[in-house]
């Protein structure tokens, strides 16, 4: 059965084809964000401390109209993202579920979006940055946050 061959074969063609889509987008996707990860909160103090950074921590909510224009903007801004990874172990903290809302309750995290900068060794905010930025403006408070995060003594 020539047709049957063919029909046997394709599904193989497929599967070989999609698998290797997917493991070509899995070894690309961290050179796309710059080598960002993005760190639960309370692991995200963990490594800040361990490799002595500070944790910037992006608090945002689902409804929010300046925190979608900041994610699709100003976060994914390559610039942005490479000085990020350069300087800073980052989190992000959803404010709308009940987890972090008491993160974003215990680093008055009050108006949205708003960007926080701490210093992991004793849960101080070295900088907080509220409302949307576009990628220039929060690239020049990246610089500032990090100034003060040496202050402090923490590498950036």
């Amino acid at each position: 059965n020539i047709h049957h061959f063919f029909r046997k074969n394709l599904k193989y063609f497929l599967k070989e084809v999609h698998m290797k889509k997917v493991i070509f987008t899995l070894l690309i996707l961290p050179y796309l964000t710059f080598g960002i990860v993005w760190y639960h909160f309370w692991q995200g103090i963990h490594v800040a401390k361990t490799k002595n950074k500070a944790l910037m921590v992006y608090f945002y909510q689902n409804n929010c109209k300046d925190c979608r224009k900041m994610t699709k903007t100003t976060l994914a801004s390559p610039i942005v993202l490479r000085y990020l990874s350069k300087h800073f172990i980052v989190s992000d903290v959803n404010v709308s579920t009940l987890s972090g809302s008491r993160i974003g309750a215990q680093f008055l995290a009050i108006n949205i979006p708003t960007v926080e900068f701490i210093n992991p060794h004793n849960n101080d905010i070295i900088f907080r940055e509220i409302d949307w930025e576009d990628p220039a403006k929060f690239l020049k408070t990246l610089q500032h946050a990090c100034k003060e995060a040496k202050k402090q003594g923490l590498n950036c």
